[in-house]
């Protein structure tokens, strides 16, 4: 049973929201994870899993329209990014090493890409696309 705030942080959505099975004892909630919930957690993709997480909503990242507002532009779009979970394509120094990785920041990618091609509205950005 899942008794700390930790162990609750711990739980993802797959293994939670399709076949978890929720028991009250009165006083705590558990969580007893059924044999298809334990399959279906290792058969997944990490992309598969980017795919079928939260919501993503492109319309949560600001227009840029000015190249003066650049700087604030960037940090509301990596604060997005990262609670959309496509964080790792932004970043630099970021180098995907098994195929599942890689399979995962190209879906991230062509998030973001579709992203920025309907946010940057500057004279520079549109040369990108």
């Amino acid at each position: 049973p899942l008794q700390t705030p930790t162990e609750w942080m711990m739980i993802t959505i797959i293994s939670f929201g399709d076949s978890a099975v929720l028991e009250w004892d009165g006083s705590t909630t558990s969580i007893a994870p059924t044999a298809s919930a334990t399959s279906a957690a290792r058969t997944l993709s990490p992309a598969s899993i980017f795919k079928k997480g939260i919501k993503r909503d492109p319309a949560l990242f600001p227009v840029l329209k000015r190249e003066l507002d650049f700087d604030s532009w960037k940090r509301t779009v990596v604060t997005q990014a990262k609670a959309q979970g496509a964080y790792e394509s932004l970043d630099p120094n970021y180098r995907p090493t098994t195929a599942e990785d890689k399979e995962l920041f190209m879906e991230q990618q062509t998030y973001l890409t579709a992203v920025f091609k309907k946010t940057i509205k500057t004279s520079m950005g549109q040369t990108l696309f």
